[in-house]
């Protein structure tokens, strides 16, 4: 188990960097119409690894419960690489081999799928 998934306190978002932001699928910060508005299929979120009681990775987690695949920008600290460790595509759930995120790039969130990574914190 994941430090950064153990959280001894509430997480609140604030903090430098927020030790959680939510995403909507245009990777922008959700904003309050986006929370209330229905028709709302992906959210995204990081939590921040080197806000955790123990340091951890960063965890970044991708929903989309749409009919329709995502393209969406991969936030993430400048240079972070995320390591697949869950993808719902496959019938175990185990991602491709290969599977990496990069923060900066874009990744196709399939239909009905969550997709969870890692990125090894800087310094860390």
């Amino acid at each position: 188990m994941h430090p950064a998934l153990q959280r001894t306190t509430f997480l609140t978002g604030t903090g430098n960097p927020p030790d959680i932001t939510w995403y909507d699928r245009d990777g922008q910060p959700m904003s309050v119409a986006r929370w209330q508005d229905p028709a709302t299929r992906f959210l995204a979120f990081l939590l921040a690894g080197d806000r955790a009681a123990e340091p951890d990775t960063d965890v970044l987690v991708l929903l989309n419960s749409g009919a329709d695949a995502v393209e969406f920008p991969v936030p993430g600290r400048a240079g972070a690489v995320y390591e697949v460790v869950l993808d719902t595509t496959a019938a175990d759930g185990a991602p491709a081999a290969s599977a990496a995120l990069k923060a900066g790039d874009v990744c196709t969130v399939p239909a009905r799928t969550v997709m969870v990574a890692t990125a090894e914190v800087p310094g860390g």
